[in-house]
């Protein structure tokens, strides 16, 4: 019997352990950090204490930063991890992009991640942001990888990565699933005759798109109604003929930046080259674009190169 697939709940943007110990008690059993949301082990390492660690599985992604910043060691960041979370091991450790690919230490760094695994203080290994031609590229380290967070959404159907995945017992996680900035996936006409079929909200209707496809929504709650709003998809059955309908939705629509950059300052363009990589000995591709005073700038004119594709 096939194992039930679980929401996760995201940790960006979550100020205290309280509203996490309400989303534990609500109902949620898998937590999504990341170095970068900063502050999230701890609040979570707060919010667990009393509750048995079993019960709980943690996911955390670490990125080229931390590398740079632990002269590419995963035992220091890690060790780091766990001391914020007051715990022994994760369940998932995840590269949170491709740039790892990029450095020369990326031999060192996937050895020194299967002597953690087998030490215990890792689980399962994961990666995020990673295409079929990433994970390829892994070459025999691809059969260490069993989790992949992806961007995917009707717009996004990633058709390709989760067949991929899929085919490799490699379990698809989601992120950004109802759509971000001015794409209302919610709102589609199709998504909210479907909500209306079974009695449901068109949220619902997304989040129960993706576990039929045995894919582990990643979402972020605001409220209390929503927290248990979310876990209520686990129970809706759509038929085969909604999740064709959801699925035809797709456009390709990608609001994750991982790939072909035009060259904007340093940033180089290319194609087949994971987006995040190294532009100097102290400065990361992605903290170029995600800390740039320039940023609505620079996907402006990102947008106007995607067009002209």
């Amino acid at each position: 019997m096939q194992q039930k697939i679980e929401i996760c709940s995201g940790t960006l943007g979550i100020k205290t352990s309280e509203t996490l110990k309400e989303l534990i008690t609500v109902g949620y059993k898998t937590f999504d950090l990341a170095t970068a949301y900063s502050g999230g082990h701890e609040l979570l390492g707060e919010a667990l204490h009393g509750i048995a660690r079993n019960e709980i599985k943690i996911c955390s992604k670490i990125n080229d930063n931390d590398l740079l910043n632990h002269n590419f060691s995963i035992r220091s960041i890690l060790d780091n991890i766990l001391k914020e979370l007051n715990t022994g091991y994760v369940d998932i450790l995840m590269f949170h992009s491709p740039a790892l690919l990029l450095h020369e230490h990326a031999t060192k760094v996937l050895e020194e991640l299967i002597a953690l695994k087998r030490e215990g203080k890792i689980k399962e290994i994961g990666v995020s942001n990673f295409t079929v031609s990433d994970l390829e590229r892994m070459g025999e380290y691809r059969r260490l990888i069993k989790y992949n967070q992806i961007e995917m959404s009707p717009y996004l159907t990633q058709d390709e990565t989760v067949k991929y995945c899929q085919q490799n017992s490699i379990q698809i996680m989601a992120y950004g699933s109802f759509g971000r900035g001015k794409a209302d996936i919610a709102g589609e006409e199709v998504i909210k005759g479907i909500a209306t079929k079974h009695g449901v909200t068109p949220h619902q209707v997304i989040l129960a798109w993706l576990l039929e496809q045995n894919i582990i929504p990643v979402v972020k709650a605001s409220s209390s109604s929503h927290m248990e709003s979310n876990l209520k998809a686990t129970s809706i059955e759509l038929e085969s003929e909604d999740i064709n309908a959801i699925s035809s939705l797709n456009r390709n629509f990608q609001t994750c930046f991982w790939k072909k950059f035009v060259k904007l300052q340093n940033i180089e363009q290319y194609n087949d080259v994971p987006l995040v990589k190294p532009i100097s000995a102290h400065v990361s591709l992605s903290v170029l674009t995600n800390n740039s005073t320039r940023k609505e700038e620079l996907v402006a004119e990102y947008l106007d190169f995607q067009t002209k594709l």
